[in-house]
């Protein structure tokens, strides 16, 4: 029976930009195989190359400085130099796979894996050196419960370049500096997880709520991909629970990708009702026959285990001395859910460093490498940013958003700010009084040089006294809490805010007309001019 023969003339063009974009014979040999499931030989491409007269020469790269720039950060975020090659060709930058690699020797950032190279006293100096960042960060409160894998991203995205931060002797570093909380990672428990399989990015997100902070005022909310392991969106702020609050973060972030997913999974809270509903809508505008079963997965929580895994991530890397920090003030006597002011200052104080601190680790996961894993094959390897935003062996399941009906739900929205967790003259007043104190800004790593107490503790236990003063003084007026957005679809938000477009018409002619010059620019910046 003779060999399956395949027609490569449909695949010419493919072949072609393969090949002019850089790719090797071999490697177009296998893609095809690959693709086809029928045989291919590297000389089977070779030969059609010269048939079909393919150049020899290749594009040439064009090196610009936003392409420089982006190697860099695509470098410090952890990106391997075959994903960097790819992600770059589909942002539609010409670059070659030498060049690539000579451009970021060139801007100083090398793979150091390995010593060999030094001798015995440049190791030494390396490693103390390496002990010496260690122990800065440990100071800062930011790593000691990180793993292997997040330690080296973050360290990575350092930018040290005057150290080799290789993964071995990283770990043999944070285990010498941190021996306790290493421990502490290796006795935690395990569990064992069920097989998801989920056939592209898009398919579906699992959305669910964190609630270890709840009672100290902060809640949590996330979005998961289920193929990319990619965080879609992550919420702190103090109306996460409601469905108005879930409905207004889901149209968010739907508008700030472009898209939505296929699935929505969630456990069974009502939380959920109003986004539900919301995903549903966007579905049938496309497709009227959509049943609320093909685009929507209810389950329990530990069936959700995205997300929930992904909590359990984030509990024991970021969020645990937090937890451990307020339930201490508590119990010191520090912190009384009962006061206004104990929870007004713990909310003005904490809540910017809170974001802060979940922003920085989304960023780190979402930009860390996932291994390949031997006894859970189904387990896709690598970034989760990359296989989110650059899917290479996967569909993409992304549905397209009709923009009448995305401009319905945001004026549902009205002017209801979910980033909103103080009023706006409690967050005035309590600015006012951190600023005079010079608490302006605070990162929470910041440390008192005598007693070596956190900066942010003393600016809360001030701030806290100062609104109790005012509480005790009977002067509480512009001293209160936000109002959540109880009572789903009966729920009336403020007004959005109405700007006439006359009227900054009639501003920017004004401001022209005076010449000021830098009135124009910041208009112009802010999307106010044409």
């Amino acid at each position: 029976m003779p060999r399956p023969s395949i027609n490569l003339e449909q695949w010419k063009q493919y072949i072609t930009d393969l090949y002019i974009d850089g790719a090797r014979p071999e490697a177009i040999a296998n893609d095809i195989q690959r693709r086809t499931g029928l045989p291919c030989s590297t000389r089977t491409i070779q030969r059609r190359l010269l048939e079909w007269e393919v150049p020899r020469h290749r594009k040439k790269s064009v090196v610009t400085d936003e392409l420089r720039e982006r190697i860099v950060t695509l470098f410090l975020l952890g990106t391997s130099e075959r994903d960097m090659f790819r992600i770059l060709r589909q942002d539609g930058f010409t670059i070659e796979p030498r060049r690539l690699q000579k451009i970021r020797l060139e801007e100083g950032v090398r793979l150091l894996r390995s010593s060999r190279w030094l001798d015995e006293a440049d190791e030494e100096a390396q490693i103390v050196r390496l002990q010496e960042i260690v122990e800065e960060e440990l100071e800062k409160g930011t790593i000691e419960d990180l793993g292997r894998t997040h330690l080296y991203y973050h360290f990575r995205a350092l930018g040290h370049r005057d150290v080799i931060i290789a993964h071995k002797r990283l770990f043999d570093a944070v285990k010498k500096v941190n021996p306790e909380g290493v421990r502490r990672r290796l006795n935690q428990h395990i569990r064992v997880k069920r097989k998801l399989r989920v056939p592209g990015p898009n398919f579906m997100w699992s959305i669910d709520a964190h609630d270890k902070l709840k009672r100290f005022g902060f809640e949590i909310y996330a979005g998961i991909d289920s193929y990319a392991r990619y965080i879609t969106w992550c919420y702190c702020g103090v109306s996460a629970h409601t469905q108005f609050a879930v409905f207004a973060q889901y149209i968010r972030v739907v508008e700030e990708h472009g898209y939505f997913p296929h699935f929505l999974r969630s456990d069974r809270g009502g939380e959920t009702v109003m986004a539900a509903d919301a995903h549903l809508a966007l579905h049938k505008k496309f497709d009227p026959s959509t049943s609320f079963s093909r685009v929507y997965r209810y389950g329990t929580s530990k069936m959700n285990q995205r997300v929930e895994s992904w909590w359990q991530q984030m509990s024991k890397s970021a969020l645990r001395r937090w937890r451990e920090y307020f339930a201490e003030l508590e119990a010191d006597g520090l912190w009384n859910e009962d006061l206004l002011s104990c929870r007004v200052a713990l909310l003005a104080v904490y809540m910017p460093i809170l974001r802060r601190m979940l922003h920085r680790f989304v960023d780190q996961w979402n930009h860390h490498r996932i291994r390949r894993q031997k006894n859970r094959p189904y387990i896709v390897p690598g970034q989760p940013y990359v296989l989110f935003y650059y899917p290479e062996h996967a569909q993409n399941f992304q549905q397209f958003i009709s923009p009448d009906l995305l401009a319905d739900l945001k004026a549902d929205i009205g002017g209801f700010d979910i980033d909103e967790y103080l009023p706006r003259d409690t967050l005035a007043w309590c600015s006012t009084q951190l600023q005079s104190w010079g608490y302006g800004n605070l990162s929470g790593e910041e440390v008192l040089p005598r007693t070596g107490q956190r900066i942010h503790t003393d600016a809360y236990l001030r701030l806290r006294n100062a609104i109790d003063q005012q509480v005790r003084s009977g002067n509480r007026e512009g001293l209160s809490l936000c109002t959540p957005p109880t009572g789903g679809r009966d729920y009336v938000p403020p007004p959005a805010p109405y700007t006439d477009p006359e009227v900054i018409a009639d501003e920017e002619d004004s401001d022209v007309e005076n010449g000021d010059e830098e009135t124009e620019i910041e208009l112009g910046v802010y999307g106010l001019m044409e």
